[in-house]
């Protein structure tokens, strides 16, 4: 069992710490961020199963016979039904081009999720070659957003001076450091670790760079609850209050620093916020464009869940329904017929792709998993940034969709989260 978990330590290491690394920037036309990201994922999937083959007379105790796997187990298979409500099958099995997340690359998130899960507890090691490979995704978004770019660019992202490192667009960098940035405070503010400031600040600095609203406020969710769970399990750690005011203090300056560039506005950026979202509360779809195109897909996409409320429309099969049934409501308010493949909020695509029932299943799962975590944060080292990171994950996918870039390293955060059954490490409040 030692060896076996040692094993699976190293794939989840693998997943977290060197998948977002992967890319291809070969031809023009290639597929440079997301199917070589899938292949990694589906050859370290295969390394897991093949340690549980190995290992399968243990297996019952690195896979666990409990609520939060079976509600999983569960969700997935709605997702399978789903898959035979499809108007494309194929795709809803395989996933669109560029997209590359059917139900194949859905069942590669919950194969890390339980491979998270049965690592058991890491030491801080991993967690820094963790750090250090968000220091490289950081730092050539950096390098993206002065134009400074060493690789070549296919025919998507030719011409952008905005970071997308190698996640492949700027939400998708932003959703990804919303994840890490808590890890990078924690080891400053409860470990005390001094190498971790410059780390936060070229996270942040990076962050900011992706112009991403709803990263922004992901990370402003992931800061509140660190610090509120932190009060709530007590923990109380000597000189945190003192390193927590000097993150702050770098976060305000890094802040100002950004905005005094030429070009950058970045507190009017902030500021449309609050702005667009009276404006479409009041408006609706006559809103800014920011807000209102965000509107007029959700409330189309709940028409289409009323539709299909039980199995949904199939996954990645939602642009089929959405271009016959709204192609001229989209030339009427926008003036062309766009590609909507996607709710931009994960927990209505999901209500569209697989039904209600996935939806309820998936929060749960979340519910479960989360509150499990909170259990941990006092007994477990690094709980507290992980249930924070997944808030804040969970609150920029309010308006974000869930894409293989970054997806996986959500879902082993959970399985780490989540831990395996330990009666002892569980009991107390």
């Amino acid at each position: 069992m030692d060896k076996a978990t040692k094993q699976i330590k190293s794939i989840v290491f693998g997943v977290i710490a060197l998948v977002p690394l992967v890319f291809v920037p070969i031809g023009l036309y290639g597929d440079y961020f997301y199917a070589p990201k899938v292949t990694a994922l589906t050859i370290l999937a295969a390394a897991f199963l093949y340690v549980l083959l190995v290992n399968r007379r243990s297996s019952g105790r690195l896979i666990k016979s409990d609520a939060v796997n079976f509600v999983l187990f569960l969700y997935f298979c709605l997702l399978v039904v789903s898959v035979f409500f499809a108007r494309d099958r194929l795709l809803a099995f395989y996933g669109n081009i560029y997209r590359e997340e059917g139900l194949r690359t859905i069942l590669l998130y919950l194969l890390t999720f339980l491979a998270a899960r049965a690592a058991g507890k890491v030491n801080d090691k991993f967690f820094v070659g963790v750090l250090a490979t968000a220091s490289v995704v950081a730092g050539y978004g950096v390098l993206q957003f002065y134009g400074i770019d060493p690789f070549p660019r296919d025919f998507i992202r030719t011409g952008w001076r905005v970071a997308f490192s190698t996640l492949g667009n700027p939400n998708f960098l932003g959703s990804y450091l919303v994840l890490m940035v808590p890890l990078a405070y924690h080891y400053y503010i409860s470990k005390s670790k001094k190498a971790a400031m410059p780390v936060l600040a070229l996270l942040f600095w990076c962050l900011l760079a992706t112009q991403t609203r709803s990263a922004w406020l992901g990370s402003v969710g992931a800061a509140i609850a660190y610090f509120a769970l932190s009060r709530m399990r007590r923990r109380c750690i000597e000189g945190a209050f003192k390193r927590s005011l000097e993150v702050l203090g770098l976060v305000i300056f890094l802040l100002i620093a950004f905005e005094l560039q030429p070009d950058i506005h970045l507190f009017s950026r902030f500021a449309t916020i609050p702005q667009e979202t009276l404006e479409v509360l009041r408006e609706g779809e006559g809103a800014a464009p920011g807000g209102s195109y965000r509107i007029f897909v959700w409330v189309r996409v709940l028409e289409l869940i009323r539709m299909r409320p039980f199995f949904g429309h199939g996954i990645e099969n939602m642009q089929i329904p959405f271009t016959e049934l709204y192609m001229a409501d989209m030339v009427k308010t926008f003036g062309t017929v766009m590609r909507v493949d996607r709710a931009h909020n994960e927990y209505l695509h999901i209500a569209v792709s697989a039904g209600i029932p996935a939806l309820l299943l998936y929060l749960s799962f979340l519910g479960i998993t989360l509150r499990r975590g909170f259990r941990r944060i006092g007994k477990v080292d690094m709980a507290l940034p992980l249930l924070a990171a997944s808030c804040g994950y969970l609150i920029q996918a309010f308006f974000n969709i869930s894409v293989v870039s970054v997806a996986y390293v959500f879902w082993a955060f959970l399985g780490l989260l989540a831990g395996g059954v330990d009666e002892e490490e569980m009991t107390g409040k």
